[in-house]
């Protein structure tokens, strides 16, 4: 299935996002990109973020964590059977 296929893993890309997003004591390293500075400041701030097709919910639930209002969507299997639990 579509699924099973895509969504029960962690992509490559997961930990790009999550570090470039969640990490401000970072910002040294982005300084030469101010648009990400200010995302990574709207995170931190509460930004309220939509992630469509979150599959085990890494990057969604990292971005919680760090401070953003976030709801996360995908599949109902991929909800029930991956997210859910991932966010108990």
């Amino acid at each position: 299935t579509l699924a099973g296929k895509t969504g029960f893993q962690v992509w490559p890309g997961s930990r790009l996002m999550v570090e470039a997003l969640t990490f401000i004591e970072e910002q040294q390293k982005y300084a030469d990109c101010q648009r990400l500075v200010d995302w990574q400041q709207r995170v931190a701030e509460g930004a309220r973020v939509l992630e469509l097709g979150s599959g085990v919910g890494v990057v969604g639930t990292s971005l919680a964590a760090a401070g953003a209002q976030v709801l996360l969507t995908d599949l109902k299997t991929l909800v029930r059977n991956s997210v859910q639990p991932n966010i108990q």
